[in-house]
């Protein structure tokens, strides 16, 4: 009895001991346009899902834009809902409402942009993915080379993952 009894105990224990699993840090940028036929207020971001489940970004990620100097974040989107698709390569689109314009099927877009990327950034800057509870750059892309003086820190939980297509 004794024994059966310490056995339910560490099947409970270990059933209670299973790693928690966050559903919206295995994000990356795909794909970044900042203006369409010299229209900057026509602007895409399209991010990919690294993994299966990662679509609760409502509340827990954000899209900020920073300068050459990474220093004076512009928020692009808090994510205002989650998304219905959560597949790994699954994409999420997210332009400003210029965008369409320049499509010649219907764009649908998963989110509107709340700011543009300023022109000014255009030389050089940053985009980062980050956790809006703890601040942390999940996943970011940074142009303009040598201009660009800015940290490109990032958790590494995305970088252990095999990119595939």
């Amino acid at each position: 009895m004794k024994l059966k009894l310490w056995a339910a105990c560490f099947l409970a224990m270990g059933l209670l001991a299973l790693p928690a699993r966050a559903t919206f840090h295995l994000m990356g940028i795909e794909k970044v346009i900042a203006g369409v036929a010299g229209d900057h207020t026509a602007q895409a971001i399209q991010l990919e899902m690294r993994q299966d489940d990662q679509d609760a970004i409502e509340g827990n990620a954000r899209l900020r834009v920073y300068d050459a100097n990474g220093t004076h974040p512009i928020l692009l989107t808090n994510f205002p809902h989650g998304v219905a698709h959560s597949t790994s390569n699954a994409r999420i689109l997210i332009t400003s409402a210029n965008f369409k314009k320049y499509t010649q099927t219907a764009c649908l877009p998963d989110f509107i942009m709340e700011n543009l990327i300023p022109p000014s950034y255009f030389a050089a800057g940053k985009i980062a993915y980050e956790n809006v509870h703890t601040g942390e750059v999940l996943w970011s892309f940074s142009w303009g080379g040598a201009n660009y003086k800015g940290s490109n820190a990032a958790a590494t939980t995305n970088n252990r993952l095999k990119w595939s297509r």
